[in-house]
C-alpha cells in the first residue's frame, strides 16, 4: 500500500518524501522485543528528526499501531513531528485498536499521543467505532484503498487446464485468516465435487497473533494446522504455495476460478481487490469494509467460522458457470472504476488539501 501511495496521483500535487522504516524481516520477528527491533526503535526516531529538520515537510503520514511494540515506535514518530510543529496524519490498518486500548497499561501514552494527531484514516465507516471515547470522531476520515489493476492485464499468464476447478486462498495459514475453516470444509466439498483443487498462497504462522482478543482462539497453531492438513481428503486436493510475489502471484489469480477469503478480522483486504482486478468471483466473510463497499454482485458472504455455509457457497459457485462469469465481469469492471492506484491517490489528495488549506 505504501508503494501504491508513492505511485499514485497524490504525487502530481505534492512532493512525497519516503522514509523507509521496513527492516525486511520475517513475520515471526514482527513486533518482537529482540535486539534488532530495539536497535531500530532507538535509531529510527533520530533519523526521522533529521529528515524533518532538513526537509521541513508540510505534513507527516504514518501508522497508528495496534500492538505494544508498534505503539512505542510510531508514538515516537508522532511526538517528534509535533516537536517540529508538523501536522500528522495516521492510518490504522485493521480493526483491533479498541481491543488493544482496553488491554494496554499505556492508556496515558495513547491518550496523550492521539491529541497530537490531526487526522486518522480508517478504511471503512464501521471501523470508526473502535475509536469511540479515544479519538474525536471529527478527526476520522474514511479512505478506500486502491491497487495497480494493470498488473492483472496478463493474458499471457493464463494456462490451459484439464477439468479442474481451482479455489484460491490468499493469506496467512492461521485461524484469523479463516484458513482453518476452509481446510475443515474441504472434505465435504471434494466428496461432492472431486475435481475441485485448493491452492493456499501465504506463510504459515506458528502463533496466532491477530485475533487473540476473540474467544476460542485455537492454540497451538502448528498442532491444529498439522491435524487439518493430514486428513487424506485434504492432502490429495490441496497445494501450499508459500509466499508468492510479482508475476507468480498474478499467475495464481489469473488461473483461479474463485477466491475464498473466510477471514475473521479485516479492514480493507488488498487480496479482495486483487481478485476483483483478475476478474474473479469472491466468497468471503462480511468483515471490515467488505459489506459496506460491496454487495452480492461482487461477493457471496458467509459468517466467520461457519464451515457449513462456506462449503455450500463453494459448491454453489463450482456448479454455476453463469454466476461465476457474471460476478467475475462485474468485479473486473468495478476494480477499474473505483479501486485503482489513482483513485486511491485522489482520495488522499482531498484529505491533504483539507488539512493544509
Amino acid at each position: 500500500m505504501t508503494q501504491h501511495l508513492l505511485n499514485s496521483s497524490l504525487r502530481d500535487k505534492y512532493e512525497l518524501v519516503h522514509y523507509n522504516i521496513s527492516k525486511n524481516r520475517g513475520i515471526e520477528k514482527k513486533a518482537r522485543f529482540d535486539t534488532v527491533n530495539v536497535f531500530f526503535g532507538i535509531v529510527q526516531p533520530f533519523v526521522l528528526a533529521w529528515i524533518l529538520l532538513t526537509r521541513r515537510p508540510a505534513a507527516m503520514y504514518t501508522n497508528l499501531a495496534q500492538n505494544l511494540g508498534g505503539v512505542l515506535r510510531y508514538t515516537s514518530f508522532i511526538w517528534i513531528a509535533r516537536l517540529f510543529r508538523i501536522p500528522v496524519v495516521t492510518r490504522v490498518m485493521g480493526d483491533g485498536f479498541g481491543h488493544f486500548y482496553q488491554r494496554t497499561r499505556l492508556k496515558w501514552l495513547v491518550d496523550a499521543t492521539v491529541k497530537r494527531i490531526d487526522r486518522v484514516i480508517v478504511r471503512a465507516e464501521l471501523l470508526k467505532e473502535q475509536f469511540e471515547g479515544i479519538i474525536p470522531m471529527d478527526k476520522l476520515r474514511v479512505i478506500y484503498s486502491g491497487i495497480a489493476v494493470e498488473e492483472f492485464e496478463r493474458t499471457d499468464l493464463k494456462e490451459e487446464r484439464a477439468d479442474v476447478f481451482n479455489v484460491l486462498f490468499v493469506g496467512y495459514l492461521s485461524q484469523a485468516k479463516g484458513a482453518f475453516d476452509l481446510l475443515r470444509a474441504i472434505p465435504d466439498v471434494v466428496k461432492e465435487e472431486p475435481h475441485t483443487k485448493f491452492r493456499f498462497m501465504g506463510a504459515r504462522l506458528t502463533e496466532e497473533r491477530n485475533i487473540v482478543y476473540i474467544d476460542g482462539v485455537e492454540r497451538p497453531q502448528n498442532e491444529v494446522l498439522d491435524e487439518l492438513i493430514n486428513n487424506d481428503s485434504v492432502r490429495e486436493h490441496v497445494e501450499f504455495l508459500g509466499i508468492l510475489q510479482g508475476t507468480e502471484k498474478v499467475r495464481e489469480f489469473l488461473n483461479a476460478d474463485v477466491l475464498v477469503f473466510p477471514s475473521h478480522s479485516e479492514a480493507f483486504p488488498t487480496v479482495v481487490l486483487e481478485a476483483m482486478a483478475a476478474g474473479l468471483p469472491i466468497i468471503s466473510t462480511p468483515v471490515g469494509v467488505l459489506p459496506e463497499a460491496f454487495d452480492e454482485r461482487s461477493i457471496i458472504f458467509n459468517d466467520p467460522g461457519d464451515v457449513e455455509a462456506l462449503k455450500t457457497s463453494i459448491l454453489r459457485i463450482t456448479r454455476d458457470a453463469e454466476l461465476r462469469r457474471t460476478m467475475g465481469r462485474y468485479n473486473y469492471e468495478e476494480a477499474r472504476r473505483n479501486y485503482t492506484v489513482d483513485c486511491y491517490g485522489e482520495r488522499l489528495k482531498s484529505l491533504f488539501d483539507e488539512l493544509l488549506a
